[in-house]
């Protein structure tokens, strides 16, 4: 099994990304893969402008 990360491309608003971490762990304790986590965090967001671009500002690294 080779090393993932999430990493952000800018700071985030915490009070955006604390939920969006849980849900991510809720994936991959559900057995889906790191960036298939994240595109399912990407894909459950609002319409909230903050939200979208802490959503956006997520990238994975690493294998797939």
């Amino acid at each position: 099994m080779g090393r993932e990360e999430i990493v952000p491309i800018v700071p985030l608003n915490d009070q955006a990304v604390v939920p969006m971490m849980v849900d991510l762990h809720r994936f991959l304790r559900a057995g889906q893969t790191l960036a298939e986590s994240v595109y399912h965090v990407r894909r459950r967001v609002g319409g909230d402008p903050v939200q979208q671009a802490t959503a956006a500002s997520l990238v994975t690294l690493g294998a797939g």
